[in-house]
């Protein structure tokens, strides 16, 4: 009886957390300028012309609004730019080459995504919240960007300067902001403080 109750126990829990998860407010962008209803009705659907993804590879021409993640407090002499890889996995464009990071390795991507938003529409905030998978955004006005999906859980877009003073873009996950650096896989948390998140903020 007794193991009957717990093993209830852990289904209502693992079905509120379930709950939880697809309760979010996040934004799903288009895809080369067709809508994306996304694994969960909760995401926000924009249309192609206020947040795309759009092909392209290096020897294209970067589509005006590129979202760009900078910062004023790094040595960082790179433009780096929000990409998407092979299987839609988040990261970094860096001179035409889209870095991205999977199961401890990082890899160089030449045919990719690029995420367009205009500049009025978007801001990079530092967040130590797990405001991806337990908690909803602090305003109602402003949502998280997604990515993907991994693991059982969206990801969406984040990124870092890392302790060498270098920006690295990458996928929010499980409460860790995940990027490619030196052909390794690489995390802060976002306890750490040094994780800024893309938050979408169009109407």
């Amino acid at each position: 009886m007794a193991k009957h109750i717990l093993m209830m126990g852990l289904l209502i829990a693992t079905v509120l957390v379930s709950v939880q998860v697809q309760s979010h407010d996040f934004v799903q962008c288009s895809e080369n300028g067709r809508h994306d209803s996304g694994r969960y009705e909760s995401g926000l659907d924009k249309k192609a012309q206020e947040c795309n993804w759009s092909d392209s590879d290096s020897t294209k021409k970067m589509p005006q609004f590129t979202v760009k993640f900078d910062h004023d407090n790094t040595l960082n002499t790179e433009v780096v730019y929000v990409c998407r890889g092979l299987g839609h996995v988040l990261g970094r464009l860096v001179n035409g080459i889209c870095y991205t990071s999977w199961y401890g390795r990082e890899f160089a991507n030449k045919r990719y995504q690029v995420l367009t938003i205009a500049s009025q529409n978007y801001h990079w905030e530092v967040t130590t919240d797990r405001i991806d998978l337990y908690g909803e955004t602090e305003k109602g006005d402003k949502y998280l960007v997604k990515g993907s999906y991994e693991s059982g859980f969206n990801t969406y877009v984040c990124g870092v300067v890392d302790g060498h003073g270098a920006l690295r873009a990458g996928k929010l996950l499980n409460g860790y902001c995940w990027y490619g650096a030196g052909g390794r896989e690489r995390s802060y948390p976002l306890a750490s403080g040094r994780v800024h998140v893309l938050f979408y903020t169009g109407s």
